[in-house]
């Protein structure tokens, strides 16, 4: 897991930058399917901040704009195929939805 950044939150809401990921789940738990860690998408929020939110147990991706935290979409499948789909409900800016170019929706 070397080289890999992400701030991070405890469960009481302080936070850090980490540089190395512990106690994460094999690879091959999530072979298949989209992973935050061990297979990202190229997703447009890809190059925000990763903030992995200890009191929720999930990864956000900070919004550059306005700060605010979204769920990273590539544990949505894990989340249905689990159960959890509550974990993406969020406050929400607006921008994690992909937005459509000026012109219209790409033919």
């Amino acid at each position: 897991m070397s080289g890999f950044q992400v701030l991070a939150t405890d469960r009481y809401g302080f936070g850090a930058a980490i540089s190395e990921l512990v106690n994460v789940h094999p690879e091959t738990a999530c072979q298949g399917r989209a992973c935050v860690i061990h297979a990202p998408t190229d997703h447009h929020m890809r190059a925000w901040t990763l903030l992995w939110r200890d009191d929720r147990g999930i990864f956000e991706r900070l919004c550059p704009e306005h700060g605010i935290g979204h769920p990273d979409p590539d544990q949505y499948a894990y989340w249905e195929e689990t159960g959890q789909l509550a974990n993406t409900i969020h406050g929400c800016c607006g921008c994690c939805a992909r937005k459509e170019p000026e012109h219209g929706p790409a033919l």
